[in-house]
């Protein structure tokens, strides 16, 4: 039988091998549901905790890149109005590279803090 040592525990003899590895086979996987219980329970509720500041900041960025688009707009617009003098209206077109969802962002914002 075990001892309180962790040095004494016998992995010699069957019986007692065959019991010890079994125990420590159930304690490692005793281990391993808890400390994912309390991780998930842990990083769950920070989650729900910090949901109000990641989506204020969502929002934030989102205005950030909306201002960056329109700025970009503009300056291509007065760029074509100066090459082209006597075109009335020049048609400008911007694509969103941004392929990278919010919810993914914040998430890996949350998960760097």
């Amino acid at each position: 039988m075990p001892t309180v040592e962790r040095e004494a525990m016998d992995l010699q003899d069957s019986v007692l091998r065959l019991f010890n590895t079994e125990l420590l086979e159930f304690a490692g996987i005793l281990m391993r549901l808890v400390l994912e219980n309390t991780m998930f329970h842990v990083i769950d509720t920070e989650w729900k905790n910090n949901s109000a500041t990641r989506e204020k900041l969502e929002l934030e960025l989102e205005n950030q890149r909306q201002q960056k688009i329109t700025e970009r707009k503009r300056s291509k617009a007065s760029q074509s109005k100066l090459k082209h003098p006597n075109a009335d209206t020049v048609e400008v077109t911007e694509e969103n590279n941004d392929t990278s969802s919010g919810s993914l962002m914040s998430f890996a914002k949350y998960m760097a803090k």
